[in-house]
């Protein structure tokens, strides 16, 4: 029995005619084997879709002492491990036919990108702690875990989106940094950020005028907007007369209000005057008049003490 390579495995019979003039002829057996693949193309790596990767790569096997490029189906059939989620995946290839073994070659399934939405947020102070957290859509809805710092570096410690309040500083702005995990995805890190503006501040003034006594007087200033159980002082300069005349009070933008949560969009001021007192003689002293008073119906009606009256209709009383 004599081995030989062929087309088609098995046992093949050969029958020899003689030439030389007679009938006679002569059959031989031979036994046909299945040639051995030898090699497959590597595939190109892919990225992970939630489906599983069927590629085809190329499969090549030596006949004859020429290299043949073989035909999936006919030739060999295709197997696959490991093809769905990230990491290294396998395919083998299986020899069928007129050819026997298997050769197999690997290749990388690699992370998909996580979509991010995370938008910058503005808000006025109102009391209320503002904020939200990003949007994430995965491949295939993978389920995703977000976590949150405050911090420019350092764990994204925070569970949750955290919410601010307050103004924090001069540029209102408060950076939130975001990371996002999801199994077979690329890690995703960002940062928006939260800005809280300050909330204009209304003001309401005290006594802007008074009649001279020898007293030294200064106005009052407060904030009438404030909210819930907020404080902020005024600070106010050359809030202080004695004399008969006048002078200028400001609330300055930049350095009269305590609370950074208010603010002033612009330099407030108001004008003290002191008038010319009304004295009368008590006891041989010049004492100043306090209040001025108006006879009408028989009524005694308290006046402005800083406008003028006609003698025929002003009337003094002490209180």
């Amino acid at each position: 029995m004599i081995t030989i390579n062929g087309i088609k495995v098995g046992t093949t019979e050969i029958t020899s005619t003689y030439i030389d003039g007679t009938s006679s002829s002569d059959t031989q057996s031979f036994e046909v084997t299945a040639v051995s693949l030898v090699s497959i193309s590597k595939p190109d790596d892919t990225v992970y879709t939630g489906s599983s990767f069927e590629p085809t790569p190329t499969v090549m096997a030596v006949v004859g002492g020429v290299t043949r490029t073989l035909e999936l189906g006919t030739d060999y059939t295709l197997s696959y491990s490991n093809n769905i989620n990230v990491g290294q995946a396998t395919v083998i290839a299986t020899g069928k036919g007129n050819y026997t073994g298997t050769v197999s070659e690997t290749w990388n399934i690699t992370g998909a990108e996580i979509s991010v939405t995370a938008n910058d947020q503005t808000y006025t102070y109102d009391g209320n702690y503002h904020g939200s957290g990003v949007t994430v859509t995965t491949v295939n809805n993978q389920s995703y875990e977000v976590r949150y710092r405050t911090t420019s570096s350092g764990s994204y410690n925070l569970t949750s989106y955290p919410t601010f309040r307050d103004v924090v500083n001069s540029g209102y702005n408060n950076v939130v940094y975001y990371q996002v995990t999801a199994n077979n995805h690329v890690t995703y890190t960002g940062s928006y950020q939260l800005q809280i503006y300050p909330l204009e501040a209304v003001l309401s003034w005290g006594d802007l005028a008074w009649m001279y006594d020898g007293n030294e007087h200064h106005t009052t200033c407060t904030v009438t907007n404030l909210i819930g159980n907020d404080t902020c002082t005024v600070t106010l300069y050359n809030n202080s007369i004695t004399e008969v005349g006048s002078i200028t009070v400001t609330a300055r933008k930049d350095e009269a209000l305590s609370n950074s949560n208010y603010f002033l969009s612009e330099d407030i001021s108001r004008t003290l005057i002191v008038s010319p007192g009304i004295f009368i003689k008590i006891s041989s002293n010049w004492t100043p008049v306090k209040k001025v008073y108006k006879k009408v119906s028989g009524d005694w009606v308290e006046q402005n003490a800083n406008t003028a009256f006609s003698t025929s209709e002003m009337y003094i009383k002490m209180n």
